[in-house]
């Protein structure tokens, strides 16, 4: 039975990840996807994940499409447009990152660990493991056991990891955010974001 879809979270307080700026600290914003958002989405995911998966079996890009929940969505943009994007699903006793993807043109500055540690604060609000699947041939699974995910189960060509709470968030330095998640609710009209400090080339 599929897991209904949640709203942005709900009022408790996160703290956010923080982040120290190396270069012309311009600012990153995350929001809640909107279905307009899909085909940007899609491009990134694909660009990202179709290497791997093609190494087992056939890529279908339907499949993105099918599954896109903009209510499960935050997307990462930056002066430049989308710079990456996750989607994180409720389960009976965990949350599941479905996806976790940055554009090309933003990698190797950080972002994919700036994007986990959002996911991860998200769980540590929920007071929930947060629980995920890797390809065996991705290396991203180095980023997530750095950052303390552990293997719990495995599949013919993935593992599952996941990383309990902890509560507290120490893996990146810069300057602190508290906003509530319920700000970010797709209900709200105002669409209000949160503002990240990163360093990205000019």
């Amino acid at each position: 039975m599929p897991a209904t879809p949640r709203a942005f979270g709900p009022a408790a307080p996160v703290r956010w990840p923080r982040w120290q700026d190396r270069w012309s600290r311009p600012t990153l914003r995350l929001r809640c996807a909107t279905e307009s958002d899909l085909p940007v989405l899609a491009g990134i995911q694909e660009g990202g994940l179709r290497p791997f998966v093609e190494a087992y079996y056939p890529w279908d890009p339907r499949s993105f499409r099918e599954h896109f929940r903009p209510e499960e969505t935050r997307v990462l943009e930056s002066a430049r447009g989308i710079a990456g994007f996750y989607q994180i699903q409720s389960r009976a006793d965990h949350l599941f990152l479905a996806e976790l993807h940055v554009e090309l043109g933003h990698r190797n500055h950080g972002l994919g660990e700036l994007l986990l540690n959002c996911a991860l604060a998200e769980a540590e609000a929920e007071n929930l493991p947060l629980r995920l699947w890797v390809l065996r041939n991705n290396p991203a699974r180095q980023l997530y056991l750095r950052l303390g995910f552990r293997d719990s189960g495995e599949g013919s060509c993935h593992l599952v990891m996941e990383r309990g709470t902890s509560g507290n968030q120490t893996s990146a330095n810069g300057p602190v955010l508290s906003p509530t998640r319920s700000t970010l609710t797709p209900k709200r009209s105002s669409n209000e974001t949160y503002r990240f400090v990163m360093g990205l080339p000019r």
